[in-house]
């Protein structure tokens, strides 16, 4: 099913939904925010007659998790009519909200120095990679404010080595070094900028990682890893004000990162996967995914029992090919509902429910998914050279009927 989109003509190199607020990261040197509400607002009064819908699609995915949901879209008459509603809307809304009509609504963080080669926002931060380091901005919202205007601090820098990719889970922020390897750090500091030492490093090379759960695959190429098993307790102690923030609550905090280790040949000892023949490889919480040489794309389940080596499943799934894709090795890929999003060099991809469709036909600067967020877990965010596009995925395959008395 074709997916409800619009599209800021901005010249950005990075952008990232979080809050409430769209963060953008100009062209010129400007790091600006934006409420994210406002900008649906605008999507609405050109659509009057989408408006509920369009609320659903870009603000509110998390009431597509709920019990009432799944109940009353149990009834397949009822999802038939949303469904159909969704599809008319996709084909009949075509939005541009150009710069120059919300710049006068931008809020200043600052500036960045080096070209940005990742941003990742956790805990109420935001972290900037480059070649130079590590920036860190902590965003202060107010609470007691009803529109939670920020605060941001000056933006400091946490981390002096060239850092190519950045993410966090369960109170660690993680940064891939590329030849310099994994480094990792408490990223739970109140009132206080993160500070991520040598001594807490895997050495080897790093270029990105995927969380599972809450161990960590640390990809060395396009196709080698290693999966990072992480020690983790029941806590109380991370941040509620995140959950309000619209982060989702995580109840497990990291105490020992990195515990033990495992290559992608032991993984693969019982599995039907040719190692050698797989060109580019991401993963999911509990399954990994593989495009291989010949184009075939796989999906297999990550086994995980409690004393005994990590390994995959021994019978893998096939996915359909990425149609149009070729040979041609992906650039990076994003998890969403049920699927991927498949970045190449001149076009993306998204791949859900056993379909492939075309999101963009254009090269772009990069893609990025929510799947740590309560509200925007089904939105795929597209940064291209003269614009941002938004896209809502199908909501409709992830909802379960529920039962309405569990215990019978």
């Amino acid at each position: 099913m074709r997916t409800l989109n619009f599209t800021i003509k901005a010249k950005t190199v990075e952008s990232y939904l979080y809050g409430g607020y769209l963060f953008l990261l100009m062209d010129d040197g400007r790091i600006l925010y934006v409420s994210y509400h406002r900008l649906i607002h605008m999507l609405c009064e050109k659509y009057p007659q989408f408006d509920r819908l369009i609320k659903l699609a870009f603000l509110h995915n998390e009431y597509f998790k709920s019990k009432s949901v799944q109940l009353i879209l149990g009834i397949e008459e009822l999802k038939d009519a949303v469904r159909r509603l969704w599809s008319k809307a996709a084909k009949e809304v075509s939005f541009e909200i150009d710069f120059s009509d919300i710049e006068e609504y931008c809020h200043s963080m600052g500036e960045w120095n080096s070209v940005p080669l990742d941003v990742y926002m956790y805990d109420l931060r935001m972290y900037v990679a480059s070649n130079e380091g590590v920036m860190e901005s902590r965003l202060n919202p107010d609470f007691n404010d009803q529109y939670y205007r920020l605060r941001p601090t000056q933006f400091e820098k946490c981390f002096d080595s060239k850092v190519v990719s950045l993410s966090a889970r369960a109170g660690k922020v993680v940064l891939s070094a590329d030849r310099e390897g994994l480094f990792y750090g408490d990223a739970l500091v109140e009132n206080a900028r993160v500070n991520i030492n040598d001594h807490n490093n895997i050495p080897g090379r790093s270029l990105r990682t995927g969380w599972s759960d809450f161990d960590i695959i640390n990809y060395e190429s396009a196709r080698q890893f290693r999966y990072l098993t992480n020690d983790t307790v029941n806590t109380d102690k991370l941040s509620s004000d995140r959950f309000r923030f619209g982060d989702k609550l995580e109840r497990k905090e990291i105490v020992n990162f990195a515990t033990s280790a495992f290559d992608m040949s032991q993984m693969m000892e019982h599995s039907n996967i040719d190692k050698e023949a797989i060109r580019f490889s991401f993963n999911s919480k509990g399954r990994s995914f593989f495009v291989m040489n010949d184009g075939s794309f796989i999906n297999i389940r990550i086994k995980k029992v409690e004393g005994e080596p990590i390994q995959y499943s021994s019978v893998s799934r096939p996915l359909p090919q990425l149609s149009g894709a070729g040979l041609k090795s992906p650039l990076k890929a994003a998890v969403v509902p049920n699927g991927c999003v498949v970045e190449f060099f001149d076009k993306v991809m998204l791949y859900q429910n056993n379909e492939v469709q075309l999101l963009e036909d254009i090269p772009v600067y990069g893609i990025r998914t929510y799947m740590g967020s309560r509200n925007y877990t089904d939105i795929v965010t597209v940064t291209k050279e003269d614009s941002v596009s938004f896209h809502s995925v199908d909501v409709f395959s992830t909802i379960n009927s529920a039962r309405m008395f569990p215990h019978q």
